[in-house]
């Protein structure tokens, strides 16, 4: 999909590999560095290939794409996912269902304490080699 900012730069969204691809660009037609880091941003939703068809710009200047997802060659399953202006990817995960413009990116938790994980699907080199970190965990 592709769609055009109120500034005139440009998002659009597809597949990298087997992982959803956004890249945004400046009118001018170069990458826009300001969005993760060089213009462009993966995400992988499961272990199999994700894509998305569709990009829509909210008011407030982020980002919803939406596609599919394959987990392990099963049907392809509805996929959504919101990033923000600067192409980063926020997850919530808390009790209470967040408010319309956040809850594609809701994971729900326990009311009381819950141990959170992260599982590294076939992880490459920058993971076992300890390279890779971690997005921050920050409380509401």
């Amino acid at each position: 999909g592709v769609a055009i900012q109120t500034d005139g730069r440009i998002v659009a969204s597809g597949q990298a590999g087997s992982k959803i691809a956004v890249a945004r660009y400046l009118a001018t037609g170069g990458l826009d560095s300001t969005f993760g880091g060089d213009g462009r941003v993966t995400t992988n939703l499961t272990p199999g290939v994700d894509y998305a068809d569709e990009v829509l710009i909210q008011q407030d200047g982020n980002i919803v794409v939406a596609g599919s997802a394959n987990y392990f060659g099963t049907d392809p399953r509805f996929a959504l996912a919101r990033y923000e202006a600067d192409g980063s990817l926020v997850i919530h995960v808390q009790k209470d269902r967040p408010d319309a413009a956040n809850v594609s990116n809701w994971l729900p938790a326990p009311p009381d304490e819950f141990s959170l994980y992260i599982r590294a699907y076939w992880p490459l080199e920058p993971i076992t080699g300890g390279r890779w970190t971690p997005p921050p965990v920050v409380p509401a």
